[in-house]
């Protein structure tokens, strides 16, 4: 696992970078996202395996380090409702 942590960890620090504070470290902030990204799936009901491009961005999305949110709606769907 810490090869994989290694190669995607440039990649997650890049995006995180853009939402941290000046005096944080964007490595320790990966390696968070990553550890609770981990925990995450040993909670969740049939235990699914780890995977990078859901379980990490939800651990760093709980603290806000991770600037892409999904949309819940689409604000095109309220333009039209009088017609």
């Amino acid at each position: 696992m810490a090869e994989l942590f290694g190669a995607w960890s440039q990649l997650f620090g890049t995006v995180v970078g853009y939402a941290a504070l000046p005096h944080e470290k964007t490595e320790d902030i990966v390696a968070g996202g990553w550890i609770l990204g981990q925990h995450r799936t040993g909670l969740l009901i049939g235990r699914r395996p780890f995977e990078i491009w859901q379980d990490v961005p939800y651990g760093l999305s709980i603290f806000c380090w991770w600037p892409l949110k999904p949309s819940l709606y689409d604000d095109s769907c309220f333009t039209n409702l009088s017609s």
